[in-house]
């Protein structure tokens, strides 16, 4: 998730500042929820990025619950 977030900040260096990254990784204590928040908004904005995660979670996991364990397995987390 985070070389997605660099990659993106690479891209579009004027949305993606150092301090608005700095903020979801790093501060509070509802950091895993904004995080996860601003996960889902970028996967949905970069649909290309969310088919390929989906790819990689059913070919892992198939129709089965996607355990931790699992998850980890991914390349697309792996980065």
């Amino acid at each position: 998730m985070i070389e997605i977030m660099l990659s993106l900040q690479e891209q579009e260096p004027e949305v993606y500042k150092d301090e608005t990254l700095q903020v979801l990784l790093l501060a509070g204590t509802d950091t895993t929820s904004t995080t996860m928040e601003w996960a889902m908004s970028l996967l949905l904005n970069h649909p290309q990025v969310l088919h390929k995660a989906q790819a990689e979670i059913y070919a892992v996991v198939g129709q089965n619950r996607l355990t931790r364990g699992e998850l980890f397995k991914t390349a697309i987390i792996q980065h």
